[in-house]
């Protein structure tokens, strides 16, 4: 920049001294450029949010003294939730439909009857696929045969040779039966059903009615088979405290 005598020129000195000044002074600029498009975004942001605020409903005021207070949800009491407002109070018929589980006993068993030679019908329509034409041919599993089987080096286990209670046979057809439709066939027609199974097992008569009665009064093969009381606790809990 300099000439070899060290002297800066006018026109070094001019340089030296104004281009730092320049620079401030375009910067100056830009930043003013910068706020003004800041400014300009910022209205129109402000313009937009004051349209939407028009155009949404107001809100409910606030209930003060002389107001309607809200109507509370409708409560029964009883209800444990409810304290919190939430779910819906069960009626009797809600409940109906689950409560369907029938005891050994026969407590549970619904109105109704039916009878093997009903039954026939209705085990071709719904049954015979998957358990056979006799209830001995699968390919499900079998349900007639196997009766004085079950201490044998070949037991077989059916609802003839090995189910203690008939009322657990009208239970687990009306709640799972048939596989593709459960709970669609009515009281009588499961009433049917179960006096077909335990004819075909010769446990019952043709014609025999089957209802809350008599399924609950029927004497399976194998009623006497299972342990009902064990005065064995489940473990000896014996506490070990040293050298175990």
């Amino acid at each position: 920049m300099y000439p070899h005598n060290n002297q800066p020129t006018a026109a070094a000195l001019v340089v030296t001294l104004f281009l730092p000044l320049f620079s401030l002074v375009l910067l100056t600029l830009a930043c003013g450029q910068k706020t003004d498009d800041q400014n300009a975004t910022e209205k129109q942001d402000k313009a937009g949010a004051e349209a939407q605020e028009q155009s949404s409903p107001k809100p409910a005021p606030a209930t003060g003294a002389g107001q309607a207070r809200p109507t509370a949800p409708t409560r029964t009491p009883g209800v444990s939730g409810e304290r919190l407002g939430l779910g819906t109070p069960v009626g009797p018929e809600v409940y109906a439909a689950w409560d369907i589980d029938v005891m050994p006993d026969g407590r549970g068993l619904p109105p109704g009857s039916g009878t093997a030679k009903k039954g026939a019908k209705l085990y071709k329509k719904y049954c015979v696929a998957c358990h056979g034409a006799t209830g001995k041919e699968g390919p499900m599993d079998k349900l007639v045969g196997g009766i004085g089987s079950l201490a044998t080096a070949s037991p077989l286990q059916t609802v003839g040779s090995y189910w203690p209670y008939a009322t657990t046979l009208f239970d687990y057809l009306r709640r799972s039966m048939p596989m593709q439709a459960p709970q669609t066939l009515s009281n009588d027609e499961i009433y049917s059903l179960t006096g077909y199974v335990l004819f075909l097992n010769e446990i019952v008569g043709e014609d025999e009615v089957m209802n809350s009665t008599s399924v609950a009064a029927v004497k399976m093969p194998n009623r006497n088979g299972f342990i009902t009381a064990d005065s064995r606790p489940d473990t000896a809990n014996d506490a070990c405290m040293n050298d175990c």
